[in-house]
């Protein structure tokens, strides 16, 4: 099975959040992420689901549905390994 990885943007868009909130949560140790490459980071969709199932105090903005298929804009960056 191939995991399906999102930039910190789609994150953000996805919770309702600013880019800087989602480098918190990964800073922090709330939101796993990695960076391939050394650079930007990467987070994978189940991490995304678990991070948001176990709330960490941040409520999700938008009301998206995290599960919900990947929109659009994601799609056309976001890479599968």
């Amino acid at each position: 099975m191939h995991s399906v990885y999102l930039s910190c943007s789609d994150v953000a868009n996805m919770t309702g959040v600013k880019t800087r909130t989602v480098w918190g949560w990964i800073r922090s140790g709330k939101l796993r992420a990695s960076r391939p490459g050394g650079r930007n980071y990467v987070v994978k969709r189940e991490d995304l689901e678990a991070f948001m199932e176990a709330d960490n105090g941040q409520k999700n903005r938008k009301g998206a549905d995290v599960n919900a298929e990947q929109p659009e804009h994601c799609a056309d960056h976001a890479g599968t390994v």
